[in-house]
């Protein structure tokens, strides 16, 4: 008894530092060589289950509890599963191969802290339908492929959880080209995600083998109405731009909403475009599917300053334009220097400015912005802050009472009238003092408007 007991212990020991392999799977290490017995404990694994001869069905048919942190690339294909549920909770695993399954159903929690996957391979299944929570949790996967299924339609934001992704392969899938496709080709410029193998239109049938890429320039977007891209003008940077004499800088403007069946012309316009040192590239809606004009400056001087717009027009008059001014700094630049200024809406430090620009900073008492133009002599012309408010008490009362509408009020105007007596007389607010000409000002504006009560409130006269 005691030889066998013996034994047991060291095949488990034995076990122990082996590995623990799932069965139905084959296991390799990180480097890829070895099977199963020559597996490290706590090593990253490599798996490949089921497969011919023995086909998977359900996930639940292998069991990954003792290596849920270990695996980082798991190969499920060349199975017979139809339905991906929340049952591979692997947040390590790098690397996901389920192609050449019978796969028509994902989960909206299939991917359940997957948080790591790179690599997301689906093809070869029956998948119809795919919508934006099936992806949810996958912010770093780069690779999704998921050609030759049944996919014929793609809501917009189908993959706005897939921060990360890099390629996208839908290619051999009966793709419906109409209008509520048009966002993929927008989608995969603005985010820089490739389209692998250039996907086609299946239907209809003056769209087949049409590429998705270029789908505005066979639809008639006239007909698209809501479902259209964006109708403003993509240009980037969309702010004004204080830039160094010297420096480079690029402009790009793309019209999302362009047709080829609208003949459009899309283009810069500044006094100095063709003199200055600028190379401006147009890129054709005809070859590429996007109308964009782009501005690089490779050596910023003065005569670069100013507004430089960029507009659209076309045969349906349809016109467009954003204007981005360009200041070249250097050092002969004037400017109105910092300084301060005090008035009854409080105290203000204004920045150094460029001449003939505005500076703007928030109000000391209220929401909005206070305003001060720096003149081309480079002295600042006086504060606007009348979108703040006054900082005095005693001020804010007193234009309540100058806008108080009596006629939609509870009380009379005699009873508005003696409260603003007592407001002056400083019995209802010891600390009161009129100080503000615009404090004489509201009261004036008060007793003006309570005056015309007069004929219908005989006690108006006694205040």
């Amino acid at each position: 008894m005691n030889y066998l007991a013996s034994l047991v212990t060291l095949l488990l020991l034995g076990q122990e530092c082996v590995g623990y392999c799932p069965s139905l799977c084959v296991c390799k290490n990180k480097a890829g060589d070895g099977a199963a017995p020559e597996v490290e404990a706590g090593d990253p694994l490599r798996l490949k289950c089921g497969g011919s001869p023995t086909q998977l069905t359900e996930l639940k048919e292998i069991d990954l509890s003792q290596v849920l942190t270990t695996v980082i690339s798991l190969n499920l294909s060349g199975n017979a599963i139809t339905v991906l549920s929340r049952e591979l909770q692997l947040p390590n695993l790098q690397k996901l191969d389920l192609s050449k399954n019978q796969i028509s159903l994902i989960e909206s929690d299939a991917f359940y802290n997957m948080t790591s996957l790179q690599r997301l391979d689906l093809s070869n299944n029956q998948i119809s339908n795919i919508y934006k929570e099936m992806f949810k949790g996958l912010v770093n996967l780069e690779r999704l492929i998921m050609t030759h299924n049944h996919i014929s339609v793609l809501p917009v934001g189908t993959f706005d959880y897939l921060v990360g992704l890099k390629q996208l392969d839908i290619t051999e899938n009966p793709l419906i080209c109409d209008c509520e496709l048009l966002w993929v080709a927008d989608w995969s410029r603005n985010t820089s995600v490739k389209l692998v193998g250039n996907p086609k239109c299946a239907s209809p049938e003056n769209m087949l083998n049409k590429t998705v890429r270029k789908l505005k320039i066979f639809l008639d977007l006239s007909a698209c109405g809501s479902l259209l891209p964006i109708t403003t003008l993509v240009v980037k940077p969309y702010q004004n731009q204080v830039v160094f004499e010297g420096d480079s800088l690029n402009l790009s403007c793309n019209a999302p909403f362009a047709s080829v069946l609208a003949k459009y012309e899309l283009k810069w316009i500044h006094p100095m475009l063709e003199i200055c040192d600028v190379n401006e590239t147009t890129t054709d809606m005809q070859e590429e599917g996007l109308a964009e004009t782009t501005l690089f400056f490779p050596n910023l001087t003065n005569h670069h300053t100013g507004n430089w717009t960029c507009a659209y027009s076309d045969q349906n008059h349809i016109k467009h334009n954003h204007t981005v001014e360009v200041v070249v700094i250097s050092n002969t630049t004037k400017y109105c220097m910092t300084n301060h200024t005090i008035d009854n809406k409080g105290l203000y430090a204004w920045p150094q400015v460029l001449l003939n620009h505005t500076a703007s900073v928030p109000c000391r008492s209220g929401e909005g912005l206070a305003y001060r133009y720096c003149q081309a002599n480079a002295t600042w012309g006086m504060p606007n802050t009348t979108a703040c408010s006054y900082t005095s008490n005693v001020t804010k009362l007193l234009q309540q009472f100058a806008l108080l509408n009596i006629s939609l009020v509870q009380y009379s105007a005699v009873n508005a009238t003696e409260r603003l007596a007592l407001l002056i007389q400083e019995k209802t607010y010891p600390l009161a003092e009129i100080s503000d000409p615009d404090d004489v000002m509201f009261i004036a504006a008060a007793i003006r408007n309570y005056m015309q009560y007069i004929e219908e409130e005989q006690d108006l006269g006694k205040w």
